[in-house]
């Protein structure tokens, strides 16, 4: 997507649903996950490598759009645990501000858990607007497991990362037809 736009063409998402089957088991999961975040990860670090490039033949939407879409999550999943564990921190007292920090500080670190706690609403709605919208009805009481599913894309985007570094040319496989469900 991103080679075609910066050839001047225009792509765009044809409204499917597809229906193959996922992996079942956590580590067909992670494995796929990890692919694929790892494949985000190496085309983000391709066509970042001359960002003024990029900008010129994407433009300013098409630039942001791969920030966005490509560059944001797999970083989101990366820094979220340690975001996670700074708030609990402060939540349990187990980490304390000293009180003569600039006022400023304490602006963003109430921005950033505002930000952090509208972001968990945000996914839940945006997860029940797709059960709904799709009428799978059954999946609703799921929906209070998400969370959990972020933790598994953090674990996933970790071993993205280094695979990335230590073996950038090895692609995980996902294991398929374990399941009798029929869709």
């Amino acid at each position: 997507g991103i080679r075609i736009a910066q050839a001047g063409w225009k792509s765009t998402i044809i409204n499917s649903t597809t229906m193959e089957e996922c992996p079942i088991e956590l580590g067909s999961w992670i494995r796929q996950r990890s692919r694929w975040i790892k494949g985000h990860m190496q085309t983000y670090f391709v066509h970042m490598r001359n960002p003024m490039k990029l900008y010129k033949k994407c433009g300013l939407s098409g630039f942001m759009g791969f920030q966005f879409f490509l560059g944001a999550p797999a970083l989101i999943f990366l820094i979220s645990p340690i975001m996670w564990g700074l708030w609990l921190c402060f939540m349990f007292g187990i980490l304390r501000v000293p009180p003569d920090m600039p006022s400023w500080f304490f602006g963003v670190i109430n921005f950033s858990i505002g930000i952090l706690i509208i972001g968990v609403f945000l996914q839940i709605f945006y997860a029940l607007m797709s059960i709904s919208y799709r009428k799978w009805d059954k999946m609703l009481p799921y929906v209070i497991f998400y969370p959990f599913y972020w933790i598994l894309h953090s674990i996933a985007s970790f071993k993205a990362l280094w695979q990335l570094i230590t073996k950038p040319h090895y692609w995980e496989k996902t294991d398929h037809g374990h399941t009798e469900i029929e869709v």
